[in-house]
């Protein structure tokens, strides 16, 4: 609640959107009450700021990796919430075909905490029919179908751009994810017209100023923190 509650200082559309299906999630049966709030929570933004005078190289990774491996659990909830919209034909996701769902595909698209067994609702009326339908394999492909690696790279290229994840002078209040980021990525451009080397992964607007990085920036952040490997040549 106290998380919806400063989303409703930013966002009220999407802080009522939180705790409508916070409700739908805990006004079921006894055994999705749980995971309805849990499921609830996991799908809420949670943001990242750091101080640029206590970041080391290892530090950086350490956060970054970190930040990122919960913006992606949050997106493969908020994907499987997505896909079993699709499937139900509703517009809120009840608990127990998301504890169905997760229970089947869990282990393979990584919703599962370390440790945790895989499980499937016991209460199988409970489930929507069209879910109890379709095999693992087909669950499988059609969860991919909305979780492609544009998606993830599009997702962190937002976040990264948002000050969803920051790094700042704690002294002057300055954003420096941009350079820090382009620095720790070590790589420039040679503009032949200036005569001088532009940050690749910069992007910036018609005075010169930065004000964003490149999806690329995205993309070759996530191959070099492990999120994504390169496809053999």
């Amino acid at each position: 609640m106290k998380r919806i509650q400063t989303l409703h200082q930013i966002d009220p559309i999407a802080a009522m959107a939180s705790f409508s299906q916070l409700l739908v999630n805990i006004t079921t049966c006894p055994t999705g009450k749980l995971n309805g709030i849990t499921h609830t929570y996991l799908l809420m933004n949670k943001d990242t700021i750091l101080d640029e005078g206590e970041l080391g190289s290892t530090a950086f990774t350490q956060a970054i990796t970190y930040h990122f491996n919960e913006e992606l659990r949050r997106f493969r909830e908020g994907t499987l919430s997505a896909m079993i919209r699709s499937i139900v034909k509703k517009s809120y996701v009840d608990p127990h075909d998301i504890q169905y769902v997760r229970g089947i595909i869990g282990g393979e698209v990584g919703l599962l905490f370390a440790g945790e067994v895989p499980r499937i609702d016991i209460n199988g009326n409970a489930v929507h029919s069209a879910l109890r339908q379709m095999s693992k394999q087909a669950l499988l492909e059609l969860f991919y179908q909305y979780y492609t690696v544009e998606e993830v790279i599009e997702l962190f290229h937002t976040k990264l751009n948002n000050g969803s994840f920051k790094i700042e002078d704690s002294r002057s209040g300055k954003n420096l994810t941009i350079w820090i980021i382009n620095e720790y990525l070590r790589d420039s451009v040679y503009d032949v017209e200036s005569s001088r080397y532009i940050p690749k992964y910069v992007i910036v607007d018609e005075n010169g100023k930065p004000v964003g990085l490149t999806p690329t920036a995205a993309k070759d952040l996530l191959l070099q923190i492990g999120f994504l490997t390169a496809a053999p040549q």
